[in-house]
């Protein structure tokens, strides 16, 4: 072999290597975007998270119900009434939020993979999640303002219930978690639905259909499904 031929030879294999260093790299990367939330037995923190939030939700709702009930309309309930239940309301949401999140982070950690609250935040929420949920925000803060400011307010149930099923199930598929999607499909159907019974039906009571009692049913499910793949 000529001097000529070995040194084609030898800058052949440099640029062979260099294409496998490539391809190292790039698998890193699609491994490391997606490794975190495949980490998670997602249906048994959900389970639980659903559970809680479910509950919260059907018993909030449920007293807000009984107040319109026994002081005739929305209106008439006192100022004070109304700022401690959403006061409430916003403290159930922090809350469920942040069992949530601990609970994945410890998971997470129990792997054996040592990351920060704000690293864990930083990989769940990356540029692609952002880029695929910000459309969704912005369809919901424009729809939820249009229907309150066109005296259609009792249709903004209905539309949190069919927008929250197709964010939950674009999240999902983005992550790649195995799930069996049935919060989103009962949200959907029952979102959907609600849209002809509306005006007969008073808003809380679907609510407590849409989210408190699909919340329930879902985390009955994930924890069904998460205790078979353990078998």
């Amino acid at each position: 072999m000529s001097k000529k031929e070995d040194g084609l030879n030898n800058k052949d294999d440099v640029k062979l290597q260099e294409v496998l260093e490539d391809i190292k790299l790039i698998k890193k990367a699609v491994e490391k975007s997606n490794n975190i939330m495949k980490l998670i037995p997602f249906g048994k923190i959900m389970s639980f998270v659903l559970l809680l939030g479910g509950i919260l939700i059907l018993a909030i709702s449920s007293v807000f119900y009984c107040m319109i009930a026994y002081f005739g309309q929305y209106s008439d309930i006192p100022f004070e009434f109304k700022a401690l239940l959403y006061l409430l309301c916003s403290i159930a949401m922090l809350y469920v939020g942040s069992i949530k999140t601990t609970r994945m982070l410890k998971s997470v950690r129990n792997k054996g993979y040592s990351i920060t609250s704000i690293g864990f935040i930083k990989e769940v929420y990356s540029r692609q999640f952002k880029a695929i949920v910000f459309p969704f925000f912005l369809v919901f803060a424009v729809i939820t303002v249009f229907l309150a400011t066109r005296g259609l307010s009792i249709y903004i149930v209905p539309f949190l219930a069919i927008w929250y099923a197709l964010v939950y199930k674009s999240i999902i598929t983005l992550f790649g978690v195995e799930d069996v999607f049935i919060l989103s499909e009962w949200l959907l159907i029952t979102g959907l639905a609600s849209l002809f019974f509306i005006e007969k039906i008073h808003t809380l009571v679907i609510l407590n259909i849409t989210f408190g009692l699909g919340m329930l049913v879902a985390s009955v499910v994930y924890y069904m499904f998460h205790a078979k793949k353990r078998c």
